[in-house]
C-alpha cells in the first residue's frame, strides 16, 4: 500500500501577516501584493489553530438490516485562533474599542466601538523547521480579541480569533508549495 500524498513528519510554526481594510488597496476585492507595505507581521506567534464551526444532526434511518442512525456534520464557518507573546497596536485598538488606529503620544477615546473587530487580509505561512513553507493561506477575515491577558508578573499571551467572512472569494488562496 502507498502512503497518502504529502505524508511527512511536521515540526512547524507560523508566520502571520495582517493587512487592515483600506479602500482600493486592501479591501474584499483587492488583495495587497506580497511585498506591499500594508502587510504587518503579527510577531512571535506561539500557536495558530484552525477551528471550523460545525453543526450536526442525528437522524434515525431505516436500513436493510433494521433501524440505524445517520450523523451529518457540516462546517458552516472557518475560524482561526492565534496566540502571540507580543503586544501590538492592533491588539490594544481592538481591546480598548478605539475608533481608529492608535496614534502614539495622543490621547484617544476608549470604548467607543462596541463591535470590536477589524476586517482585512490575513496571510499565514506555516513554516517547517527547515525554514521552508509547508503551506500558505490568504483569506479575507474579521479579527477580534479573544481573551485579554491578566496583568501579572510574567510574559503575557495575546489571543485573537479570526473568521473568514468571504469564503467564496476568488482571492482567497491555499497553497502547498512543491
Amino acid at each position: 500500500m502507498a502512503q497518502l500524498a504529502g505524508s511527512e513528519l511536521l515540526f512547524a510554526g507560523a508566520l502571520v501577516y495582517f493587512a487592515v481594510e483600506a479602500s482600493g488597496t486592501s479591501d474584499s476585492a483587492t488583495k495587497p501584493a506580497a511585498n506591499n507595505s500594508a502587510w504587518k507581521e503579527l510577531f512571535a506567534v506561539q500557536s495558530f489553530k484552525h477551528k471550523p464551526v460545525k453543526v450536526s444532526s442525528e437522524d434515525d434511518i431505516v436500513t436493510a438490516e433494521g433501524w440505524g442512525q445517520e450523523i451529518n456534520e457540516f462546517s458552516v464557518a472557518d475560524d482561526f485562533e492565534i496566540t502571540s507573546k507580543r503586544a501590538t497596536d492592533l491588539f490594544r485598538q481592538l481591546q480598548m474599542g478605539l475608533a481608529g488606529a492608535i496614534t502614539h503620544g495622543t490621547a484617544q477615546s476608549p470604548f467607543v466601538t462596541s463591535d470590536r473587530k477589524l476586517r482585512g487580509w490575513i496571510k499565514i505561512q506555516e513554516r517547517k523547521h527547515t525554514g521552508t513553507d509547508h503551506s500558505l493561506l490568504d483569506a479575507w477575515i474579521e479579527i477580534r480579541v479573544m481573551d485579554t491577558p491578566d496583568i501579572k508578573k510574567g510574559v503575557q499571551e495575546f489571543k485573537f480569533t479570526c473568521r473568514v467572512v468571504r469564503p467564496f472569494s476568488t482571492l482567497n488562496a491555499y497553497n502547498l508549495p512543491a
